[in-house]
């Protein structure tokens, strides 16, 4: 009778995690998905409104600081987006290792490559990588938009300035 019920709680627990493992996997695509799609988004709205900005004009350092908090949100998003991935990536590897213990109990280990494990965590690795490459554009573009166009602004003006001063000392 022990053993009828032991079989069946083992039965339960294989399939609760499973379906963990399904899912977390779940959870993780729509995770990665979002977090292109936040990154595409701020890239398109943060460098149309850096090429706009011109510090010399009403509002312009408003303006300026507009990108510079969705930058620093879009820095932060991200990062907890690593982390949510590093904490699914752990779930995993140990949900997959419980799992390795029951079939070596069960004597069915042998039906299961343990390769499957580093795979997943190498997957993982590679979601991070994606996901940073796409913060990284979303952040590097708008950032070097805004530097430039303050430089191109700064000595636009400059030059303005020195054409005024020659021109008022000739007396134009």
């Amino acid at each position: 009778m022990k053993a009828a019920h032991e079989e069946s709680m083992m039965a339960l627990v294989h399939h609760q995690i499973l379906e963990e493992l399904r899912q977390g996997g779940r959870t993780d695509a729509v995770t990665c998905v979002t977090a292109v799609l936040f990154n595409l988004i701020i890239l398109a709205v943060n460098s149309s409104v850096c090429w706009e900005i011109d510090i010399s004009k009403n509002g312009g350092l408003f303006n300026f600081f507009i990108p510079v908090v969705f930058l620093a949100i879009t820095f932060s998003i991200n990062a907890s987006i690593f982390d949510a991935l590093q904490a699914s990536s752990d779930t995993k590897m140990k949900l997959l290792n419980n799992l390795m213990i029951m079939y070596t109990d069960a004597g069915v280990a042998k039906y299961y490559d343990a390769s499957v494990l580093r795979n997943f965590k190498h997957r993982y690795q590679l979601f991070k990588n994606i996901i940073s490459c796409f913060a990284a554009i979303a952040v590097g573009i708008p950032a070097l938009r805004m530097v430039t166009t303050y430089n191109y602004k700064t000595a636009e003006d400059q030059v303005r300035k020195q054409q005024y001063n020659s021109a008022y000392k000739r007396g134009l």
